[in-house]
């Protein structure tokens, strides 16, 4: 048992069995190769022994002449002999080896050696070799050139921070020029040009590269650009042999620093443009490019403007820096910028300053050296900080003032450069009545360099030279302007303007009625005003005013109603005062102008008359819807003034139908005026019309002077217009039958029945040719003038034989025209006269005056219709008339067949007969219209 256990654990497994068989067969490759590298050895060896024999032999006995063209392309030298170095490695053959010993090579089949040819070696054979096919790589497309960037690559490991160095400021060129900024005007050029900085010494400038199998080589890009903005460009990358291009887009930056100038960021209220009225008020006008304060009143006290009294008189506007670095920005005004350069200003130049501060003398109130002042002098930004600018404006004179902030940026050379402007102005006000007074001039807001319209109702502003010595305060400015205004003429100025003269008048007013006056208060200035009216408080119980106080926005008006109530007859009268002065009262008032109310009471009286007693309205009757009508109405004044009248009519319907002559007029005192009221006055009118009471027409009483209407009276109307009514009996047309030809028919006729309210006219005619005038009406038209005559009858028309009689081919009409009354008729006799053998058949017109124009408008159609007829028999068709015979196209000449008809000899054989005998054959005759008749004996 212990000797199993010991058999059993001296077993290999069987992965030592494996490691043991490789371990053997290693062990037997490198014995292999050893001994195949001996044998190289040897034969190298031997191989050299033998080369260096020959060498020796031929050194002797051939030589080699000087410039002797070898075949591996090689000369020699004179009296030297060439040798051959070359490696012999272990995987060669002993041939291939002995080859490169001998200086004999192939190359692509081709032998080349350095030792002159033999025959032998004409009979070497090449060893195997490969070719590869390459293909001639596709035409690369056009790339555009790279400009501003270069690449680089790291000889070593790349520094921490790759950036070229500084360039030294004294050797550096100035800076590239600047974009300019939209809020900016153009500076001064600045050549666009940079030193270029030196190359990092880790740094090699090469664009061609060996990478090895899963290696990578590091490249750095730079970036230089002579002008501000972004570029970018394209690298491209090839692969030698390689069909794809790898591209990598490469952007770059190069920025001032620099200050947002967007309008949208810069400040807070925006306009698109101007607006015709004066409201634009601390906002930044995109058309202008120019932030506008809007106007201000001159003379204005600052004092608290720091600690924000004046909101109106301060703006803010967000500094926001938006370039890629952190700066300084320092602020002034333009206009002492071009004061320190000695180049002057526009008006209100040179006092657009800093922000000094001076107390006024008199008042004691804070008065400042500048019309524009900025509270912050200079800010240090962070990049994407924003910080607030506040700018004051108090304008010391009456006109606009236009300047700039001036932002000048560390590291930029452009400033940029955000305009200013204010208006300085004063109350004003002007006051008119509604009654077609001229307004004051009111032109649109005036631009920067313009100044505002003078309205000719206030005293023009004093300038420095005109009214006003140069700097003087502005009440004196005030005072030296309103003595020049005096000068002007006051009285030219009353007699355009009835308010200042007589006031508020109402004239007269009904008792019991009321009546409201308007007047303007406008203000044509730049700046709202505060207002009121003194001496309200003791109108008289008829006068009410409203509003009696308030405030008027710039180039605005308000109106302001008195109220006049006629309480009793008498005459009433009163007088206010208007005050204006600015909206916040600092400056108390600034003008004072008196207003005088008028009014009188008093009753007006009238009378309508109708043309029929005990109604109250007008009653045209039954009429014709032709006819036209017109009947009178009497109005009458039997008040103390003159009152006026007007006539309406309320919808289409009556504005058809009715003209009322005259529509409106006035009528004085104890005096009337007759109106006529004419139905169709036109004639125009094609359907009928019934009317019963309507009130579609109304009658105004109108008091002239105010144009109220104090009473309206309907006017009650009732009538009825009908067309003709009429009936035809028989209404299908008449038929005369067959008639013998050269006779004439029995009369036949037709009824016309008038079935309306008037008589009508009719005439016949023939419907192919309709006449060309119209029917006349059955009785003369009505007339204003009870003596004009009645239209003349109309001409005879052709196609008629005497004057009632119309014959159109065989047939007569009579009688062919006429009138027939209400419930009436007339019959109409017609005749047929047969000629010929025709049939006839003829349309016959009817006309019938004041039928509905719908109604058959080319005349009412009548047919007539008649047959004329030749009598006689028909001999040519002998079959027919024979048919109870034989026919034969010849006779028999034997007679054998009796009662024969022979067509050739168109004769007929009774054959042969017994004499004596009354018998006969039987003919048929026909009619000459191939009718058949009644038999008889031959």
């Amino acid at each position: 048992q212990e000797q199993g256990e010991g058999t059993a654990e001296a077993e290999p497994s069987p992965e030592e069995k494996e490691a043991a068989q490789a371990a053997a067969a290693a062990e037997a490759a490198e014995a292999a190769r050893a001994q195949r590298e001996a044998e190289l050895v040897e034969a190298t060896d031997n191989a050299f022994a033998a080369f260096a024999a020959e060498a020796a032999a031929l050194k002797e006995v051939i030589g080699l002449p000087s410039g002797t063209m070898l075949e591996d392309g090689r000369t020699s030298h004179p009296n030297t002999l060439n040798f051959l170095q070359c490696c012999i490695t272990a995987g060669m053959s002993p041939e291939v080896a002995l080859l490169a010993v001998c200086g004999i090579h192939f190359k692509l089949g081709v032998r080349s050696s350095i030792m002159p040819s033999c025959e032998p070696d004409e009979h070497l054979v090449p060893g195997p070799y490969l070719m590869k096919v390459v293909h001639k790589p596709r035409q690369r497309t056009p790339r555009a050139p790279i400009s501003n960037f270069k690449v680089y690559t790291v000889k070593d490991a790349p520094p921490e921070d790759p950036k070229p160095p500084t360039p030294d400021p004294k050797t550096a060129k100035p800076p590239p020029k600047a974009a300019k900024p939209p809020g900016g005007k153009k500076g001064k050029e600045v050549e666009q040009s940079v030193e270029k900085p030196k190359l990092n010494a880790l740094y090699e400038e090469q664009t061609r590269w060996v990478v090895p199998a899963h290696g990578k080589v590091e490249l750095v890009a730079l970036y230089q650009s002579e002008n501000v903005g972004k570029s970018s460009s394209t690298l491209g990358f090839e692969v030698v042999s390689g069909e794809r291009l790898v591209s990598v887009p490469i952007e770059g930056n190069c920025e001032y620093p620099r200050i947002s100038t967007d309008y949208r960021n810069v400040f807070y209220r925006k306009i698109k443009q101007r607006p015709p009225t004066p409201s634009v008020a601390r906002q930044f006008v995109i058309s202008k490019n120019q932030f506008e304060f809007g106007p201000l009143l001159v003379g204005k006290d600052a004092t608290g403007y720091l600690e924000g009294a004046h909101p109106n008189h301060t703006a803010k506007l967000r500094i926001t820096n938006n370039g890629l670095f952190d700066l300084s920005v320092e602020f002034a005004l333009k206009s002492k910028e071009e004061a320190a350069e000695g180049k002057g200003a526009k008006k209100g130049g040179g006092k657009g300053g800093g922000g000094g501060e001076k107390k006024d003398k008199k008042g004691g109130g804070l008065l400042l050296d500048s019309v524009f002042t900025m509270h912050t002098q200079s800010m240090d930004l962070k990049v994407d900080e924003t910080q607030e600018l506040t700018v004051f404006a108090f304008p010391t004179e009456v006109g606009p003032v236009e300047d700039a902030i001036v932002c000048k940026i560390k590291d930029n050379p452009e400033p940029v450069i955000f305009p200013l402007s204010v208006i300085g102005a004063k109350p004003q006000v002007h006051v008119r009545r509604d009654d077609g007074t001229p307004g004051p001039l009111n032109p649109a807001p005036p631009d920067v360099g313009t100044p505002p319209g003078t309205p000719a109702d206030r005293e023009p502003p004093a300038t420095p030279g005109k009214g006003a010595a140069k700097g003087a305060p502005p009440d004196k400015a005030d005072k030296a302007g309103a003595a020049k205004g005096k000068q002007k003429g006051p009285a030219a100025e009353a007699e355009k303007n009835k308010i200042l003269v007589d006031g508020v008048v109402f004239e007269r007013l009904l008792v019991g009625k009321s009546d409201t006056k308007e007047f303007f208060i406008t203000n044509p200035g730049l700046l709202p005003i505060k207002w009121r009216l003194a001496g309200v408080d003791a109108l008289p119980k008829e006068l009410q005013v409203t509003p009696t106080s308030g405030e008027i926005a710039a180039r605005s008006e308000i109106k302001v109603a008195v109220e006049f109530t006629a309480i009793e007859k008498r005459e009433v009268q009163h007088k206010l005062t208007l005050e204006v002065q600015d909206i916040e009262g600092e400056q108390g008032i600034a003008h004072s102008i008196p207003i005088a109310i008028k009014g009188e009471a008093y009753k007006i009286e009238t009378q309508i008359k109708f043309p029929q007693e005990g109604l109250a309205g007008l009653d045209y009757g039954t009429m014709r819807v032709c006819d036209s009508k017109s009947l009178p109405l009497v109005f009458k004044n039997t008040g103390k003034y003159p009152v006026s009248y007007a006539f309406t009519l309320r919808n289409a319907q009556a504005r058809e139908l009715f003209t009322i002559e005259p529509q409106q007029g006035s009528v004085d005192p104890n005096k009337e005026a007759a109106v006529q009221v004419i139905f169709n006055k036109s004639r125009e009118l094609q359907r009928e019309v019934l009317i019963v009471n309507s009130a579609d027409i109304t009658m105004s009483t109108i008091e002239p002077l105010t144009s109220n209407k104090e009473e309206s009276v309907p006017i009650r109307v009732s009538l009825r217009a009908v067309f003709s009514k009429y009936a035809i009996t028989p209404a299908r047309g008449i038929n005369f039958g067959p008639h013998t030809y050269n006779t004439t028919s029995k009369p036949r006729t037709f009824e016309i029945t008038n079935l309306g309210d008037f008589s009508f006219n009719y005439r016949l005619f023939n419907f192919a040719s309709p006449p060309t005038t119209k029917l006349s009406t059955a009785a003369p038209v009505e007339s204003k003038d009870k003596k004009a005559k009645p239209p003349p009858p109309p001409p005879a028309k052709p196609g008629k034989t005497g004057s009632g009689t119309l014959v159109v081919s065989q047939f007569s009409l009579e009688p062919a025209e006429g009138t027939v009354p209400p419930g009436g008729k007339i019959e109409i006799l017609t005749l047929f006269k047969a000629e010929g053998a025709h049939t006839y058949n003829e349309n016959i017109g009817l006309d019938i005056s004041e039928r509905d124009t719908f109604d058959n408008p080319d005349g009412i159609k009548y047919e007539l219709s008649g047959e004329s007829c030749i009598p006689g028999i028909d001999a040519s068709a002998l079959e027919s008339i024979f048919e109870e015979h034989a026919v034969s196209p010849a006779l028999d000449p034997a007679g054998t067949v009796p009662f024969q008809l022979g067509l050739r000899e168109r004769a007929f054989n009774f054959g042969a007969v017994i004499a004596d005998l009354t018998t006969a054959p039987v003919e048929r005759v026909s009619s000459g219209r191939g009718g058949k008749a009644d038999k008889k004996t031959a």
